[in-house]
Protein backbone atom coordinates (compact mmCIF):
# COMPACT_ATOMS: atom_id res chain seq x y z
CA UNK A 1 0.00 0.00 0.00
CA UNK A 2 1.42 3.28 -0.77
CA UNK A 3 2.09 5.68 1.79
CA UNK A 4 0.44 9.49 1.29
CA UNK A 5 2.76 11.93 1.03
CA UNK A 6 2.08 14.24 3.84
CA UNK A 7 -1.57 13.16 5.37
CA UNK A 8 -4.54 13.97 3.83
CA UNK A 9 -5.81 15.55 6.67
CA UNK A 10 -3.36 18.48 6.43
CA UNK A 11 -4.72 19.43 3.53
CA UNK A 12 -6.92 22.45 4.78
CA UNK A 13 -4.07 24.66 5.81
CA UNK A 14 -1.59 23.81 2.91
CA UNK A 15 0.48 23.71 0.02
CA UNK A 16 -0.87 23.62 -2.79
CA UNK A 17 0.84 22.69 -6.25
CA UNK A 18 -1.68 24.16 -9.06
CA UNK A 19 -0.31 23.11 -12.62
CA UNK A 20 -1.74 25.89 -14.90
CA UNK A 21 -0.36 25.69 -18.37
CA UNK A 22 -1.38 29.41 -19.83
CA UNK A 23 -1.42 31.35 -16.20
CA UNK A 24 -1.31 34.85 -16.23
CA UNK A 25 -2.30 34.91 -19.92
CA UNK A 26 -4.16 38.25 -20.03
CA UNK A 27 -7.08 37.88 -21.89
CA UNK A 28 -6.67 34.18 -21.96
CA UNK A 29 -9.91 32.10 -20.69
CA UNK A 30 -8.28 28.90 -19.29
CA UNK A 31 -5.55 31.55 -16.91
CA UNK A 32 -8.67 33.51 -16.11
CA UNK A 33 -10.65 30.53 -14.71
CA UNK A 34 -7.69 29.83 -12.34
CA UNK A 35 -6.30 33.06 -11.43
CA UNK A 36 -9.82 34.34 -10.32
CA UNK A 37 -9.71 31.78 -8.03
CA UNK A 38 -6.23 32.46 -6.32
CA UNK A 39 -7.43 34.93 -3.72
CA UNK A 40 -10.32 33.27 -2.37
CA UNK A 41 -8.17 30.03 -2.20
CA UNK A 42 -5.59 32.09 0.11
CA UNK A 43 -8.43 33.58 2.30
CA UNK A 44 -9.15 30.01 3.29
CA UNK A 45 -5.60 29.94 4.06
CA UNK A 46 -4.08 28.03 0.95
CA UNK A 47 -0.35 28.49 0.32
CA UNK A 48 -0.38 28.43 -3.65
CA UNK A 49 2.64 27.30 -5.67
CA UNK A 50 2.44 27.48 -9.36
CA UNK A 51 4.13 25.76 -12.17
CA UNK A 52 3.15 27.05 -15.66
CA UNK A 53 4.57 27.74 -19.19
CA UNK A 54 6.46 30.71 -19.86
CA UNK A 55 3.75 32.26 -22.28
CA UNK A 56 2.39 34.48 -19.77
CA UNK A 57 3.34 37.26 -17.21
CA UNK A 58 5.75 35.92 -13.91
CA UNK A 59 3.13 36.37 -10.67
CA UNK A 60 5.53 38.22 -7.53
CA UNK A 61 2.69 37.42 -5.03
CA UNK A 62 3.53 33.61 -4.16
CA UNK A 63 6.44 31.25 -6.04
CA UNK A 64 5.51 31.11 -9.39
CA UNK A 65 7.67 29.01 -11.89
CA UNK A 66 7.20 28.76 -15.54
CA UNK A 67 8.63 25.78 -16.99
CA UNK A 68 9.50 25.73 -21.14
CA UNK A 69 8.44 22.47 -22.29
CA UNK A 70 10.96 19.82 -23.77
CA UNK A 71 9.58 19.66 -27.24
CA UNK A 72 10.28 21.52 -30.48
CA UNK A 73 7.14 22.96 -31.15
CA UNK A 74 6.29 23.93 -27.70
CA UNK A 75 9.31 25.19 -27.81
CA UNK A 76 8.58 27.52 -30.39
CA UNK A 77 5.51 28.82 -29.36
CA UNK A 78 6.22 29.43 -26.02
CA UNK A 79 9.46 31.20 -26.62
CA UNK A 80 7.66 33.95 -29.11
CA UNK A 81 5.47 35.11 -26.43
CA UNK A 82 8.30 35.74 -24.72
CA UNK A 83 10.19 37.39 -27.20
CA UNK A 84 7.52 39.27 -27.91
CA UNK A 85 7.58 40.77 -25.02
CA UNK A 86 11.10 41.30 -24.47
CA UNK A 87 11.59 42.58 -27.93
CA UNK A 88 8.92 43.03 -30.09
CA UNK A 89 7.97 41.69 -33.63
CA UNK A 90 11.59 43.28 -35.76
CA UNK A 91 14.21 41.52 -37.89
CA UNK A 92 15.98 40.06 -34.61
CA UNK A 93 12.74 38.11 -33.43
CA UNK A 94 12.23 36.92 -37.01
CA UNK A 95 15.76 35.92 -38.16
CA UNK A 96 15.81 33.89 -34.49
CA UNK A 97 12.59 31.54 -35.45
CA UNK A 98 13.46 31.48 -39.27
CA UNK A 99 16.54 29.82 -37.62
CA UNK A 100 14.90 27.56 -34.84
CA UNK A 101 12.43 26.70 -37.16
CA UNK A 102 15.05 25.01 -39.23
CA UNK A 103 17.29 23.62 -36.71
CA UNK A 104 14.28 21.99 -34.90
CA UNK A 105 12.72 20.74 -38.40
CA UNK A 106 13.23 17.03 -37.85
CA UNK A 107 11.56 16.79 -34.02
CA UNK A 108 8.61 18.85 -35.64
CA UNK A 109 7.79 16.25 -38.26
CA UNK A 110 7.62 13.78 -35.38
CA UNK A 111 5.56 15.78 -33.36
CA UNK A 112 3.06 17.58 -35.88
CA UNK A 113 3.30 14.47 -38.80
CA UNK A 114 3.99 11.65 -36.91
CA UNK A 115 2.58 12.32 -33.56
CA UNK A 116 0.15 14.79 -34.45
CA UNK A 117 0.47 15.90 -31.30
CA UNK A 118 -0.35 19.91 -29.76
CA UNK A 119 2.37 21.85 -28.84
CA UNK A 120 2.14 21.60 -24.83
CA UNK A 121 2.12 18.30 -24.43
CA UNK A 122 5.53 18.29 -24.36
CA UNK A 123 5.38 20.53 -21.16
CA UNK A 124 4.04 17.57 -19.15
CA UNK A 125 7.42 15.84 -18.52
CA UNK A 126 9.20 18.67 -17.10
CA UNK A 127 6.33 19.64 -14.54
CA UNK A 128 5.91 15.91 -13.32
CA UNK A 129 9.57 16.14 -12.61
CA UNK A 130 9.24 19.26 -10.55
CA UNK A 131 5.97 18.45 -9.51
CA UNK A 132 7.38 14.86 -8.00
CA UNK A 133 10.30 16.30 -6.43
CA UNK A 134 8.22 19.13 -4.41
CA UNK A 135 6.16 16.19 -3.13
CA UNK A 136 9.11 14.01 -1.89
CA UNK A 137 10.71 16.99 0.34
CA UNK A 138 7.41 17.92 1.60
CA UNK A 139 7.00 21.24 -0.16
CA UNK A 140 3.59 20.89 -0.97
CA UNK A 141 1.01 18.41 -0.06
CA UNK A 142 -1.92 18.42 -2.78
CA UNK A 143 -1.24 18.95 -6.41
CA UNK A 144 -4.08 20.51 -8.39
CA UNK A 145 -3.94 20.32 -12.14
CA UNK A 146 -6.01 22.60 -13.95
CA UNK A 147 -6.64 22.92 -18.30
CA UNK A 148 -7.16 23.85 -20.37
CA UNK A 149 -4.20 21.98 -21.88
CA UNK A 150 -4.36 18.31 -21.07
CA UNK A 151 -0.77 18.27 -20.27
CA UNK A 152 -1.53 20.00 -16.76
CA UNK A 153 -3.74 16.68 -15.83
CA UNK A 154 -1.13 14.18 -17.59
CA UNK A 155 1.67 16.19 -15.95
CA UNK A 156 -0.42 15.83 -12.52
CA UNK A 157 -1.80 11.89 -12.96
CA UNK A 158 2.32 11.22 -13.22
CA UNK A 159 3.02 12.95 -10.30
CA UNK A 160 0.07 11.17 -8.21
CA UNK A 161 1.70 7.94 -9.63
CA UNK A 162 5.12 8.15 -7.92
CA UNK A 163 3.90 10.03 -4.84
CA UNK A 164 0.24 8.72 -4.15
CA UNK A 165 -0.22 12.67 -3.44
CA UNK A 166 -3.77 13.99 -3.33
CA UNK A 167 -4.33 15.25 -6.77
CA UNK A 168 -7.37 17.32 -7.76
CA UNK A 169 -8.51 18.13 -11.03
CA UNK A 170 -10.43 20.99 -12.93
CA UNK A 171 -11.57 19.92 -16.64
CA UNK A 172 -12.52 23.50 -18.68
CA UNK A 173 -14.02 22.51 -21.80
CA UNK A 174 -14.64 18.66 -21.70
CA UNK A 175 -11.53 16.84 -22.17
CA UNK A 176 -13.67 14.32 -24.52
CA UNK A 177 -15.70 16.16 -26.86
CA UNK A 178 -17.83 14.55 -29.50
CA UNK A 179 -15.43 14.58 -32.03
CA UNK A 180 -12.29 13.53 -30.26
CA UNK A 181 -14.40 10.69 -28.66
CA UNK A 182 -14.88 9.31 -32.75
CA UNK A 183 -11.47 10.13 -33.56
CA UNK A 184 -9.35 7.55 -34.15
CA UNK A 185 -5.75 10.02 -33.82
CA UNK A 186 -3.18 9.46 -31.54
CA UNK A 187 -3.94 12.50 -29.20
CA UNK A 188 -8.02 11.32 -28.85
CA UNK A 189 -6.28 7.72 -27.88
CA UNK A 190 -4.60 9.65 -25.67
CA UNK A 191 -7.46 11.89 -24.09
CA UNK A 192 -9.86 8.61 -23.27
CA UNK A 193 -7.06 6.93 -21.36
CA UNK A 194 -6.17 10.27 -19.30
CA UNK A 195 -9.48 10.70 -18.40
CA UNK A 196 -9.73 7.14 -17.25
CA UNK A 197 -6.80 8.19 -15.24
CA UNK A 198 -8.30 11.01 -13.41
CA UNK A 199 -11.72 8.81 -13.48
CA UNK A 200 -9.58 6.17 -11.27
CA UNK A 201 -7.35 8.25 -9.20
CA UNK A 202 -8.01 11.78 -8.57
CA UNK A 203 -9.19 12.56 -5.34
CA UNK A 204 -11.69 14.67 -6.67
CA UNK A 205 -12.56 15.73 -10.03
CA UNK A 206 -15.20 18.54 -11.54
CA UNK A 207 -16.61 19.93 -14.53
CA UNK A 208 -18.27 23.38 -15.75
CA UNK A 209 -21.26 22.04 -17.24
CA UNK A 210 -23.84 19.49 -16.06
CA UNK A 211 -23.78 17.69 -19.54
CA UNK A 212 -19.70 17.70 -19.53
CA UNK A 213 -20.13 15.56 -15.78
CA UNK A 214 -22.43 13.25 -17.03
CA UNK A 215 -21.31 12.70 -20.59
CA UNK A 216 -17.81 11.98 -18.53
CA UNK A 217 -19.69 9.76 -15.71
CA UNK A 218 -21.29 7.39 -19.10
CA UNK A 219 -17.68 6.84 -20.29
CA UNK A 220 -16.36 6.27 -16.59
CA UNK A 221 -17.71 4.06 -14.37
CA UNK A 222 -15.26 4.93 -11.88
CA UNK A 223 -15.98 8.62 -11.05
CA UNK A 224 -18.94 7.54 -8.40
CA UNK A 225 -19.25 10.59 -5.31
CA UNK A 226 -15.73 12.23 -6.00
CA UNK A 227 -17.00 13.82 -9.01
CA UNK A 228 -19.20 17.34 -9.57
CA UNK A 229 -19.90 19.84 -11.82
CA UNK A 230 -19.64 24.03 -10.88
CA UNK A 231 -20.15 26.84 -13.27
CA UNK A 232 -16.67 28.47 -13.88
CA UNK A 233 -17.63 31.98 -12.59
CA UNK A 234 -15.16 34.76 -13.32
CA UNK A 235 -13.59 37.97 -11.02
CA UNK A 236 -12.50 40.48 -13.84
CA UNK A 237 -11.05 44.02 -12.38
CA UNK A 238 -12.95 46.41 -11.27
CA UNK A 239 -14.67 47.98 -13.72
CA UNK A 240 -15.54 51.70 -14.46
CA UNK A 241 -19.69 52.00 -15.63
CA UNK A 242 -19.03 54.44 -18.28
CA UNK A 243 -21.86 53.70 -20.58
CA UNK A 244 -23.48 56.78 -22.00
CA UNK A 245 -26.26 56.12 -25.12
CA UNK A 246 -24.99 57.42 -28.34
CA UNK A 247 -26.75 57.79 -31.30
CA UNK A 248 -26.21 54.38 -32.49
CA UNK A 249 -27.47 51.05 -31.57
CA UNK A 250 -23.52 49.43 -30.71
CA UNK A 251 -23.11 45.68 -30.65
CA UNK A 252 -19.52 44.61 -29.36
CA UNK A 253 -18.21 41.12 -29.36
CA UNK A 254 -15.50 39.93 -27.93
CA UNK A 255 -12.85 37.09 -28.24
CA UNK A 256 -12.09 34.14 -31.39
CA UNK A 257 -14.61 33.74 -33.81
CA UNK A 258 -14.22 30.63 -36.36
CA UNK A 259 -16.05 28.76 -39.07
CA UNK A 260 -19.19 27.59 -36.91
CA UNK A 261 -18.80 30.03 -34.10
CA UNK A 262 -18.80 33.37 -36.50
CA UNK A 263 -20.81 36.42 -36.95
CA UNK A 264 -22.97 35.22 -39.85
CA UNK A 265 -26.52 33.99 -38.14
CA UNK A 266 -26.74 37.91 -36.75
CA UNK A 267 -25.56 39.31 -40.05
CA UNK A 268 -28.43 37.62 -41.66
CA UNK A 269 -31.06 38.61 -38.67
CA UNK A 270 -29.81 42.12 -39.16
CA UNK A 271 -29.99 42.33 -42.90
CA UNK A 272 -33.61 41.04 -42.64
CA UNK A 273 -34.42 44.07 -40.76
CA UNK A 274 -32.46 46.50 -42.86
CA UNK A 275 -33.87 45.23 -46.22
CA UNK A 276 -37.29 45.37 -44.89
CA UNK A 277 -36.87 48.96 -43.29
CA UNK A 278 -37.21 48.01 -40.48
CA UNK A 279 -33.99 49.67 -38.92
CA UNK A 280 -31.80 51.90 -40.76
CA UNK A 281 -28.50 50.16 -41.04
CA UNK A 282 -26.87 53.62 -39.77
CA UNK A 283 -28.43 53.18 -36.56
CA UNK A 284 -26.05 50.64 -35.58
CA UNK A 285 -22.72 49.70 -35.19
CA UNK A 286 -20.69 46.35 -34.79
CA UNK A 287 -16.94 45.90 -32.87
CA UNK A 288 -15.35 43.31 -32.62
CA UNK A 289 -12.30 42.88 -29.94
CA UNK A 290 -9.88 39.99 -29.46
CA UNK A 291 -10.12 38.05 -32.24
CA UNK A 292 -10.17 39.30 -36.26
CA UNK A 293 -12.85 38.25 -38.29
CA UNK A 294 -13.45 34.44 -39.66
CA UNK A 295 -14.22 33.63 -43.37
CA UNK A 296 -17.53 33.22 -42.73
CA UNK A 297 -18.22 36.39 -41.26
CA UNK A 298 -16.18 38.40 -43.92
CA UNK A 299 -18.52 37.03 -46.44
CA UNK A 300 -21.36 37.21 -44.78
CA UNK A 301 -20.40 41.07 -44.43
CA UNK A 302 -20.16 41.09 -48.04
CA UNK A 303 -22.89 39.39 -49.36
CA UNK A 304 -25.11 41.91 -47.25
CA UNK A 305 -23.31 44.87 -47.72
CA UNK A 306 -22.71 45.79 -44.11
CA UNK A 307 -19.10 46.84 -44.35
CA UNK A 308 -19.89 50.42 -43.30
CA UNK A 309 -21.03 49.31 -40.30
CA UNK A 310 -18.39 46.78 -38.68
CA UNK A 311 -15.17 47.89 -36.76
CA UNK A 312 -12.49 45.06 -36.56
CA UNK A 313 -10.33 46.15 -33.52
CA UNK A 314 -8.24 42.84 -32.71
CA UNK A 315 -6.51 42.05 -30.20
CA UNK A 316 -6.86 44.83 -27.33
CA UNK A 317 -2.68 44.41 -25.66
CA UNK A 318 -1.76 45.79 -22.23
CA UNK A 319 -0.90 49.58 -22.13
CA UNK A 320 1.61 49.20 -19.70
CA UNK A 321 -0.81 50.81 -16.95
CA UNK A 322 -3.80 48.40 -17.51
CA UNK A 323 -3.84 45.15 -18.48
CA UNK A 324 -5.73 43.91 -21.83
CA UNK A 325 -8.27 42.34 -19.73
CA UNK A 326 -9.77 45.46 -17.86
CA UNK A 327 -8.98 47.46 -21.04
CA UNK A 328 -11.32 45.02 -22.08
CA UNK A 329 -13.87 45.25 -19.27
CA UNK A 330 -14.02 48.85 -19.75
CA UNK A 331 -15.10 48.81 -22.98
CA UNK A 332 -17.55 46.33 -22.60
CA UNK A 333 -19.02 49.02 -20.14
CA UNK A 334 -19.33 51.28 -23.08
CA UNK A 335 -21.30 49.08 -25.14
CA UNK A 336 -25.36 49.11 -25.85
CA UNK A 337 -25.36 44.96 -26.00
CA UNK A 338 -22.57 42.23 -26.12
CA UNK A 339 -22.49 39.72 -28.14
CA UNK A 340 -21.52 35.90 -27.54
CA UNK A 341 -21.55 33.17 -30.07
CA UNK A 342 -21.84 30.09 -28.67
CA UNK A 343 -21.08 27.50 -31.81
CA UNK A 344 -23.21 25.43 -33.92
CA UNK A 345 -22.00 21.63 -33.45
CA UNK A 346 -22.11 18.78 -30.47
CA UNK A 347 -19.37 20.18 -28.58
CA UNK A 348 -22.14 22.73 -27.40
CA UNK A 349 -23.93 21.04 -25.31
CA UNK A 350 -21.22 20.25 -23.04
CA UNK A 351 -19.81 23.98 -22.56
CA UNK A 352 -20.46 27.61 -21.24
CA UNK A 353 -18.95 30.28 -22.99
CA UNK A 354 -16.34 31.37 -20.02
CA UNK A 355 -16.83 35.08 -21.92
CA UNK A 356 -20.22 35.01 -20.36
CA UNK A 357 -19.59 35.18 -16.98
CA UNK A 358 -17.31 38.67 -17.45
CA UNK A 359 -20.23 39.80 -19.54
CA UNK A 360 -22.42 39.79 -16.33
CA UNK A 361 -19.66 41.47 -14.57
CA UNK A 362 -19.88 44.61 -17.12
CA UNK A 363 -23.66 44.89 -15.91
CA UNK A 364 -24.96 45.62 -19.97
CA UNK A 365 -27.50 43.83 -21.99
CA UNK A 366 -26.11 40.32 -23.26
CA UNK A 367 -27.56 38.97 -26.63
CA UNK A 368 -26.65 34.88 -26.33
CA UNK A 369 -26.60 32.60 -29.34
CA UNK A 370 -27.39 29.17 -27.43
CA UNK A 371 -26.75 25.99 -29.05
CA UNK A 372 -28.39 23.12 -27.75
CA UNK A 373 -27.51 23.81 -23.89
CA UNK A 374 -30.32 23.50 -21.42
CA UNK A 375 -27.98 24.54 -18.88
CA UNK A 376 -26.99 27.61 -20.71
CA UNK A 377 -30.15 28.53 -21.79
CA UNK A 378 -31.56 28.85 -17.72
CA UNK A 379 -28.72 30.65 -16.55
CA UNK A 380 -29.51 33.07 -19.74
CA UNK A 381 -32.88 33.32 -18.83
CA UNK A 382 -31.98 33.56 -15.19
CA UNK A 383 -29.66 36.86 -15.47
CA UNK A 384 -32.25 39.03 -17.64
CA UNK A 385 -30.36 38.08 -20.92
CA UNK A 386 -31.86 38.05 -24.66
CA UNK A 387 -31.11 34.26 -25.97
CA UNK A 388 -31.56 32.85 -29.39
CA UNK A 389 -31.47 29.25 -29.63
CA UNK A 390 -32.88 29.22 -33.35
CA UNK A 391 -30.72 31.04 -35.68
CA UNK A 392 -34.14 31.90 -37.86
CA UNK A 393 -35.39 34.04 -34.87
CA UNK A 394 -31.99 36.55 -34.99
CA UNK A 395 -34.16 39.27 -36.86
CA UNK A 396 -37.14 38.70 -34.59
CA UNK A 397 -34.95 39.18 -31.22
CA UNK A 398 -32.53 42.14 -33.31
CA UNK A 399 -35.86 43.87 -33.41
CA UNK A 400 -36.86 43.68 -29.67
CA UNK A 401 -33.74 45.02 -28.68
CA UNK A 402 -33.63 47.56 -31.28
CA UNK A 403 -37.40 48.70 -29.89
CA UNK A 404 -35.76 48.35 -25.86
CA UNK A 405 -32.62 50.79 -27.24
CA UNK A 406 -35.09 53.15 -28.62
CA UNK A 407 -37.22 53.57 -25.74
CA UNK A 408 -34.09 53.14 -23.46
CA UNK A 409 -35.87 49.92 -21.29
CA UNK A 410 -32.67 47.63 -22.56
CA UNK A 411 -32.66 44.75 -20.24
CA UNK A 412 -30.01 44.24 -17.88
CA UNK A 413 -28.17 41.42 -16.33
CA UNK A 414 -29.29 40.86 -12.79
CA UNK A 415 -26.28 38.99 -11.42
CA UNK A 416 -23.07 38.02 -11.77
CA UNK A 417 -21.25 34.88 -10.91
CA UNK A 418 -18.13 34.66 -9.22
CA UNK A 419 -15.65 32.12 -9.12
CA UNK A 420 -16.22 31.82 -5.29
CA UNK A 421 -19.35 29.52 -5.46
CA UNK A 422 -16.88 27.04 -7.34
CA UNK A 423 -13.88 27.12 -4.23
CA UNK A 424 -17.03 27.02 -1.96
CA UNK A 425 -17.56 23.18 -3.67
CA UNK A 426 -14.20 22.06 -4.16
CA UNK A 427 -13.85 22.79 -0.36
CA UNK A 428 -16.62 21.13 0.50
CA UNK A 429 -15.63 17.93 -1.08
CA UNK A 430 -12.58 18.60 0.03
CA UNK A 431 -14.27 17.98 3.39
CA UNK A 432 -15.85 15.28 2.39
CA UNK A 433 -13.01 13.51 1.81
CA UNK A 434 -11.23 14.79 5.09
CA UNK A 435 -14.09 12.86 6.82
CA UNK A 436 -13.46 9.57 4.93
CA UNK A 437 -9.65 9.64 5.72
CA UNK A 438 -10.23 10.09 9.43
Amino acid sequence: MKKNFPSPLSIKKSNWLILSHAFNMDGRAASQTITDKIPHLIKRGIKPQILSSISGEKDKNFPHRQVLPWGASGLIFDLRFLLKRKIGRGLIYKLFFSFLNIVLLPFLFVEKVILRLPSQAFWALPIALIGIYRVKTRKVNLVYSTGGAWSAHLSGYWIWKITNVTWIVELHDPLINFFEFKSKSFESRILLWLERKISKHSSIVWWFTEEAESSARRRNIEIKEKGFNGLAGADPPLVNLNYKRKSKLCFSHFGSLVVGRSLAPFLSGLNELVQSNTINKNEVELNIYGGHLDQESKNAIAKYNLQSIVNDYGRIEANGVESGRQIIMNIMTESDVLLIFHGEDEVCEEYIPSKFYEYLHAKRPILAYNYKNSQFKDLINKTNCYEISDSSLSSEVILEIYNHWKTKNLRIPTVVISTESLVEKIFFKLDELLKTKS
